[in-house]
């Protein structure tokens, strides 16, 4: 198995800049929001190597769906592959405390 290579959909995307805009509003600075998201996207790189590291989310609504899901920090990555391609497809990025039920990923 070659490298994978890591594509964040527009909502992943969106949800990383949130999540930095958040930190930033919420400390006053941009050092901690930076030293965050580096972390979310350092445990992304690493499924360019192992993409199937973390398990299959087998709750619903994502059950049967080939989703897994990585923690990064006090965030949850919600990933598919294609291992024909060699891809990784990060679906959305949510705080971990948020229910998984409500997280949209179309």
């Amino acid at each position: 198995m070659g490298r994978y290579s890591i594509i964040l959909s527009d909502l992943a995307n969106r949800d990383i800049s949130d999540i930095f805009n958040d930190l930033v509003e919420l400390t006053g600075e941009t050092g901690t929001a930076v030293r965050v998201t580096d972390k979310i996207y350092d445990k992304i790189e690493e499924l360019s190597d192992f993409p199937e590291m973390c398990p299959l989310y087998e709750q619903s609504p994502f059950s049967g769906k080939g989703i897994r899901f990585l923690s990064a920090e006090n965030y949850s990555v919600l990933y598919n592959t294609d291992d024909k391609r060699c891809i990784v497809y990060i679906l959305r990025i949510y705080n971990a405390r948020r229910d998984p039920k409500k997280i949209n990923i179309q």
